[in-house]
C-alpha cells in the first residue's frame, strides 16, 4: 500500500495537473486517482479527517481550527471536470477503489446513484445546503451545522418527511 502523502508527493513530481488526462493502469485501491482528483479540486490534505491536535485548546485554540477550515472549504473547487482514469488487472481492487474515491468526496454522486436507481441522494462536504430535483431524483445536501459556506454562513440543516406511498418532503432548516 501507498500513503496518500507519499501518492500526492509523487504526482507533484510530474508535469501532471488538473487538465491533463491521469490514467493509473495499476491503480490498486485508488490512491493515486483520488490524490490526484483531491489536487485537481484543490482539496486541503486531510480535509475529511480529524486530527488529534484539534484538542490541545491549550496549544492551538478552536478558533483556529475552525478559521483554517473555513479556508480550506473556501479554497475548494467541487465543480472542476477532470479526467482520471484507474484500471487494475484485480476487479476487487477496482471495486475497493471506487469506495475509496467515494469516501474520499471525489466521484460524481449524480452518476453513481443513477447507474444504482437511487430516488434520493444525500452528500456533504460541500458545506452548502441543496434541495434539488432531477427527473425521479432528488439531490439534498443539508449543508453543516459547524462549517457552514453559504451565503450569509448561517449553520443548516435539513428535515426530510416521509410517507408509504407519498412523495418526500424536504425543509431546508437554519439555527
Amino acid at each position: 500500500p501507498l500513503t496518500e502523502t507519499l501518492a500526492a508527493a509523487l504526482l507533484m513530481l510530474t508535469p501532471w495537473r488538473g487538465d491533463r488526462i491521469l490514467v493509473d493502469p495499476f491503480c490498486g485501491s485508488g490512491t493515486f486517482p483520488i490524490e490526484a482528483a483531491m489536487m485537481a479540486a484543490n482539496m486541503a490534505p486531510g480535509m475529511n479527517r480529524s486530527f488529534m491536535a484539534e484538542a490541545w485548546s491549550n496549544l492551538i485554540a478552536k478558533k483556529y481550527w475552525y478559521e483554517a477550515v473555513t479556508e480550506a472549504n473556501d479554497l475548494l473547487d467541487d465543480t472542476v471536470k477532470t479526467d482520471i482514469q484507474g484500471y487494475d488487472i484485480d476487479p476487487a481492487m477496482v471495486k475497493a477503489a471506487r469506495e475509496n474515491a467515494k469516501e474520499a468526496g471525489v466521484e460524481h454522486l449524480m452518476k453513481e446513484a443513477k447507474g444504482r436507481g437511487a430516488d434520493i441522494v444525500m452528500f456533504g462536504h460541500t458545506h452548502r445546503p441543496l434541495i434539488r430535483r432531477e427527473g425521479n431524483m432528488y439531490i439534498i445536501n443539508p449543508g453543516s451545522l459547524s462549517y457552514p459556506r453559504q451565503e450569509g454562513r448561517k449553520p443548516s440543516y435539513i428535515v426530510m418527511e416521509t410517507g408509504f406511498y407519498e412523495q418526500p418532503k424536504f425543509f431546508l432548516k437554519f439555527l
